[in-house]
């Protein structure tokens, strides 16, 4: 196997990787948000 076809495959996973993780990150955020107006007492 190449290397360079290696290390392309490799960065494609990383990269694909970082933006599933950007979602999860907005996601929980959005998550907390809504916890925290149902609460209605912000936590730091």
């Amino acid at each position: 196997m190449n290397i360079y076809v290696y290390i392309t495959a490799l960065g494609m996973v990383l990269i694909g990787l970082y933006f599933v993780w950007r979602e999860n990150k907005r996601e929980r955020k959005a998550e907390q948000k809504k916890q925290e107006c149902n609460k209605q007492q912000p936590e730091e």
